[in-house]
C-alpha cells in the first residue's frame, strides 16, 4: 500500500454500503448484466458519495477494478492516473457514466475467451 499522506478513514459505513448496492439494483431492477457498466456503477457510487475522509475516487477505481476482477474480467489499461481526469469529468457532469463505461471497455477482456 502506498502512503499518500492523507487520512483514509471512512466517515459513514452506511453511505458505503449504499454506494455498494447501486450496481446490485442496477443488476436487479433494471437487468443490467454488462460487467463495464455495473463496475462503472460501484466506481461512481463510492467517488459520489464522499463515504472516505479522502481518496473517493481512487477507492471508486479499485473497486470497480476489483468487481471485474471477481467477475471473471481482466483490465488492462492504465493505472487510475491515467484515468483520472476521465472520472473526473463525469463527477463534474463534463461526460456520462456511459462514456466513461465505454472508455473503460475498451481495456477489459475475458481472458475465457482470448485466442
Amino acid at each position: 500500500m502506498v502512503d499518500a499522506g492523507e487520512a483514509h478513514f471512512l466517515k459513514s459505513r452506511d453511505l458505503l454500503e449504499g454506494a455498494c448496492q447501486r450496481a446490485f439494483n442496477l443488476w436487479s431492477y433494471e437487468n443490467e448484466d454488462d460487467m463495464v457498466v455495473l463496475a462503472c456503477r460501484v466506481l461512481f457510487s463510492i467517488a459520489g458519495v464522499q463515504t472516505f475522509e479522502q481518496g473517493n475516487k481512487r477507492t471508486g477505481f479499485t473497486a470497480a477494478l476489483t468487481f471485474l476482477r471477481n467477475n471473471g474480467l481482466e483490465f488492462s489499461g492504465p493505472d487510475y492516473t491515467s484515468f483520472a481526469e476521465a472520472i473526473v469529468a463525469v463527477i463534474e457532469r463534463k461526460t456520462t457514466e456511459q462514456e466513461f463505461a465505454e472508455l473503460m471497455a475498451l481495456y477489459v477482456r475475458d481472458p475465457e475467451q482470448a485466442g
